[in-house]
């Protein structure tokens, strides 16, 4: 019994001991008063109190959970404000948005937008289910082939007897967008609850109308110079499909300033947020029970409610200050273009061929000789941000190539504009440098910069031979002219 007793007064001393005179991580001093008021309750759901019987096995367990509990709610009584949010998470920079728009990958994001923005306009993403694969081929092909008739079918959701329409080409399911029967009043048309009637195709015409209308508006809201919050909720994110997504996006609507908010699911309620200090990138977890489970590749699984995690949501929307009608913007926000943060003193930049590359049309980084290296696809593409709109020069590095005409035939575009005076120069060891001088007005530094590769050989080459035998690049270096 005192062993017992010793043991637990030392455990109790090295919690307090631990944080004694430090700042308590907000999110840690959160799961500290809820473990302890848990471990408390459990105590007092026994009723075991301390006069009964100390042989009891269940009042030792109940001892030990209340004097536990205690001590963890002692930790964050200790210094009052100890818990608080640091500062940089008490006052974040501001981002201030004229719009936020929901990329799928369900209902879930285009509900949370209207009822905590109060942004009622809906956008062609809002009522589809799209898994990651999709949303991206529907953007890379500007949504070329939606609603084709060919490509629909009634698909089943998994767990259910539901069958919705689904879109086999972009691998989409068109949840809201036909009639399904409601069977507490078979007259009454509905667009949510059971499958879909019969006789969807009819109302095909008026689907296409609706998507045509949407798509309408999407394009000219990307057409314009705005900042755009897109959300996206997903069952497991990761930093690479994140990049993917942004990327295509920065590649494709180059015109606008563009905020990424993915939201996925925690293994803990008290850890909301994970930084993947991406550019543009935002990451916020929602709270279990299991949310977003189970994962929603086609056939789709049963989805969880739209207003799930609705206080979750709120406190992402809250941290992320986002402003999303022009009313609300101060006017001298409004009028100022937004800026890419950087000093408007260039020197020199160098963007190596590692895991971190943000672009496409490059096979996966190896190291090779000391050095990250890629091979090119038919044509490299990389983005990065430019903190200047003065002619800079830019060296593209590589190592051999199997065939000389391949790097002299090379073409180096920035912003879609030839390079200036372009060279190449070759090393004893059969390395190279192109370099050349991006001209005036190529570069703007409130938007992405896109330098694109090209070789009109390497475009010839085989899918097999472009991963041995095309351009092996190591680096790209924007510097100040000499």
């Amino acid at each position: 019994e005192q062993a017992y007793q010793s043991l637990v007064e030392a455990l109790v001393e090295k919690i307090l001991l631990q944080h004694e005179g430090k700042q308590l991580n907000f999110n840690l001093a959160s799961a500290y008063i809820a473990l302890g008021e848990s471990l408390i309750a459990i105590a007092k759901k026994t009723n075991l109190e301390p006069q009964q019987n100390n042989e009891n096995f269940n009042y030792k367990f109940s001892q030990f959970c209340h004097i536990f509990g205690k001590a963890f709610l002692k930790v964050t009584e200790r210094k009052p404000m100890a818990y608080s949010q640091p500062k940089e998470t008490q006052q974040p920079k501001k981002l201030f948005f004229d719009k936020t728009i929901s990329l799928g990958s369900f209902c879930m994001p285009a509900h949370q937008i209207r009822k905590h923005l109060k942004q009622k306009e809906a956008y062609v993403f809002d009522w589809w289910v799209t898994p990651h694969q999709s949303l991206l081929k529907l953007v890379a092909e500007d949504f070329s082939k939606v609603f084709n008739k060919e490509n629909l079918q009634l698909v089943k959701a998994s767990n259910n007897n539901i069958y919705l329409v689904g879109d086999r080409y972009y691998g989409h399911r068109h949840d809201h967008d036909f009639p399904r029967y409601d069977k507490n009043n078979p007259e009454m048309l509905q667009y949510a609850g059971e499958s879909v009637l019969e006789n969807w195709k009819f109302y095909l015409p008026q689907a296409i109308e609706k998507c045509e209308f949407l798509l309408q508006r999407w394009r000219e809201t990307l057409s314009n110079n705005r900042r755009i919050l897109f959300v996206r909720v997903e069952y497991q994110w990761n930093p690479q499909k994140a990049i993917e997504l942004r990327n295509l996006f920065l590649k494709n609507y180059p015109q606008i300033a563009p905020h990424f908010l993915f939201v996925g699911e925690a293994e803990s309620p008290y850890d909301l947020r994970e930084d993947w200090k991406l550019e543009k990138i935002t990451t916020f977890h929602l709270p279990p029970p299991n949310y977003l489970n189970p994962p929603i590749p086609l056939p789709m699984g049963q989805i969880p409610p739209i207003d799930s995690g609705a206080e979750a949501w709120e406190q992402i929307f809250n941290q992320l200050n986002s402003v999303n009608s022009e009313e609300e913007l101060p006017s001298h926000v409004l009028a100022e273009p937004v800026k890419i943060a950087g000093d408007r003193f260039f020197d020199r930049k160098t963007i190596l061929m590692d895991a971190n590359l943000q672009g496409e049309g490059w096979f996966a980084a190896e190291y090779y000789q000391e050095k990250f290296v890629r091979w090119m696809k038919e044509t490299g593409t990389i983005i990065t941000e430019i903190s200047v709109a003065k002619p800079l020069q830019i060296e593209v590095e590589g190592l051999l190539a199997t065939n000389q005409d391949f790097v002299e035939g090379m073409r180096v575009k920035v912003s879609d504009r030839l390079v200036d005076n372009a060279t190449i120069k070759w090393e004893s060891d059969r390395s190279w440098i192109f370099k050349g001088v991006i001209p005036t007005g190529a570069i703007d530094p409130n938007k992405p910069c896109v330098i694109s590769i090209e070789s009109p050989g390497v475009q010839k080459l085989s899918p097999k031979d472009l991963r041995t035998g095309s351009l092996l690049v190591t680096q790209v270096i924007l510097k100040a002219l000499e």
